[in-house]
């Protein structure tokens, strides 16, 4: 009966194996072991070799004749001083096919009872390809840093045998990578496998056995093995040796430019723009909204200058010639934005293209505030803070106090470096989109503190009160902000009564302390956005809701203008925050 097994038959067991479809995941699988609890020892090994496309036709009369593994001229070789040196290799081999063995894709060795999976370096080098390490999963992740692209390749620890168990291991490739190799190269993928799997003895395959305890039929791309176990005659095995062709030479995604080709239609452009008509165009503008800049930003890779909106990827590619205008639009260079950048960057910042702002517009919109500006503001009136706090403390040489020990900057470092060269500064520097959701604005709030009241120094500010005659015991539970705090209303206070901080500053305080007059608490805001940021991972508590809008009322913001978003009330909490800072300094000048 089994020289009658149709060539599409599959016994139940392995049923699943023809509908298998790798090619259509996004992430293709190139090589897996693993094994399978299924009351028995069943495995899957799954390889892929490279075949020149000239040799496909032949190949696929012989797919059952592919190794299901990759052969290796080691490991461990003996050295035969008198013979041919050493030389490591790695082959699938295909008897009765045009070459006999073929090139894998992936490299594969084992070592004591560990079974290690390799991409070949040659593909990882074709692309520029770096790994990266997360320790939480044990994979090695292979990036393209250039754009970026992550998880190109992605690699799992080795398999590891405890018998009767093998660990999973597997190597992925994206889908456009593997055609674009594919294709430069002009050759086909095929995979061969292996595969065991245990069951109940079905009545199908009670048939095919008959009085015989195992059956081995060979189709034209596989072989199979059907046999009972010794022992429990109830159960039985199928087993696969086989090989499909998965992928051949097509379109190349990665190395040709789609552009060439592909014309894209801007806004505010006439004609669909490729490559060559880009260069013909001359300072054509177009606009995008600056969500462009969200892939770029908090990545190490990227140098973005906000005020601009330009970004840089080390020598590699660099968006620019271009400005911020109005509150979160970018305008630039159609042509320079086309010259020596990768398609996809050109594609991305094609994807958040937007229509031209209309003519009455401007030139306001040239002047409109944006999230770089309020920043700016910030960073400025927070150093000119700190070179206030360090001229007060003049009379006190013993201090040693300066702008760069109150806030660990200058202003010359920042004017020389750039403002967001300061992380704190980099972080609320980035694109607030409308909108906004609450947990980012809660940390946005965090991030605002961190470069406001954090980045003062509390010891510095302690020990210049201390000087200034306020008794050390009635702050040593005073933190950054309210220490803060009580120096402005200090200087307050002196302006107020003529006293002399720097040798009256006891007299000052007493006067404060007793209520003579208290001046307003004077930077109330930041008192507000710390007390958001304090509520950053404890929204389930129950009196969250309360403690929001309390704060947000305090800024002036009604709590129910957020419900779409809190992105224009946190424009509004960032020119607070920096009017706050400026009143403060202003007050401390005079």
């Amino acid at each position: 009966m089994a020289k009658d097994l149709h060539e599409d038959w599959w016994p139940d067991l392995l049923a699943h194996i023809p509908a298998e479809t790798p090619w259509n995941d996004d992430h293709v699988m190139v090589a897996e072991r693993r094994g399978f609890d299924d009351g028995t020892t069943g495995v899957r090994f799954t390889i892929s070799a490279l075949v020149p496309f000239d040799e496909l036709d032949a190949c696929k009369a012989k797919l059952r004749q592919f190794s299901h593994e990759v052969r290796t001229s080691g490991p461990h070789p003996y050295h035969d001083k008198d013979g041919d040196p050493f030389t490591p290799l790695f082959s699938v081999s295909a008897d009765g096919t045009p070459s006999g063995k073929y090139e894998p894709l992936v490299n594969i060795w084992q070592s004591n009872n560990r079974t290690t999976l390799q991409p070949d370096q040659g593909f990882l080098m074709t692309y520029g390809l770096i790994p990266r390490v997360l320790d939480q999963d044990g994979y090695i992740h292979w990036d393209d840093p250039q754009l970026p692209r992550h998880d190109v390749v992605t690699v799992s620890p080795p398999s590891i045998y405890d018998a009767p168990d093998t660990s999973p291991a597997e190597v992925r490739i994206t889908k456009d990578h593997l055609q674009d190799y594919l294709t430069i190269r002009n050759m086909a993928l095929i995979q061969s496998y292996f595969e065991k799997r245990w069951g109940p003895v079905s009545e199908e395959v009670a048939d095919l056995l008959g009085p015989d305890e195992s059956l081995r039929h060979d189709f034209t791309n596989r072989s199979i093995h059907i046999g009972l176990d010794m022992i429990d005659k109830t159960r039985c095995f199928a087993q696969v040796w086989g090989a499909r062709v998965v992928a051949e030479p097509g379109a190349a995604p990665i190395s040709i430019n789609p552009l060439d080709t592909e014309a894209l239609e801007w806004p505010g452009i006439q004609e669909p723009v490729t490559n060559a008509t880009a260069h013909t165009l001359g300072m054509d503008y177009v606009y995008v909204s600056d969500t462009v800049l969200a892939r770029y930003e908090g990545n190490v890779n990227f140098t973005i200058n906000p005020e601009t909106g330009s970004v840089g990827q080390g020598g590699q590619w660099g968006v620019g010639f271009c400005n911020r205008i109005g509150r979160n639009l970018i305008r630039l260079e159609i042509r320079k934005l086309y010259e020596g950048n990768p398609a996809e960057v050109i594609q991305h910042w094609h994807s958040c293209a937007v229509a031209p702002p209309v003519d009455r517009a401007y030139p306001e919109i040239l002047h409109a505030n944006n999230v770089a500006k309020r920043t700016k503001r910030m960073t400025y009136g927070l150093i000119a803070l700190g070179e206030l706090i360090a001229d007060i403390s003049q009379p006190f040489p013993q201090l040693k106090l300066s702008t760069e020990t109150i806030i660990n900057t200058c202003r010359a470092d920042v004017r020389y470096n750039g403002w967001w060269s300061l992380s704190d500064a980099e972080k609320i520097a980035r694109h607030i989109p409308f909108d906004l959701d609450e947990d980012a604005f809660l940390t946005r709030c965090l991030k605002l503190v961190n470069l406001l009241v954090e980045r003062l120094k509390e010891g510095s500010l302690r020990n210049l009160l201390i000087a200034l005659g306020v008794p050390k015991a009635d702050i040593s539970e005073y933190r950054t902000l309210k220490l803060l705090d009580l120096l402005v209303r200090m200087a307050a206070k002196a302006t107020e009564t003529g006293l002399e901080l720097a040798s009256q500053g006891d007299e000052v305080y007493r006067r404060l302390k007793t209520g003579d007059g208290e001046p307003d608490q004077p930077i109330r805001a930041l008192f507000a956005i710390n007390d958001l940021r304090q509520l950053a991972g404890h929204r389930a508590d129950d009196d969250y809701e309360d403690k929001r809008n309390s704060a947000l009322k305090r800024l002036g913001v009604d709590p129910a203008s957020c419900k779409s978003g809190y992105g224009t009330a946190l424009d509004d909490i960032y020119d607070q925050a920096a009017q706050t800072i400026e009143d403060a300094t202003t007050t401390l000048v005079n």
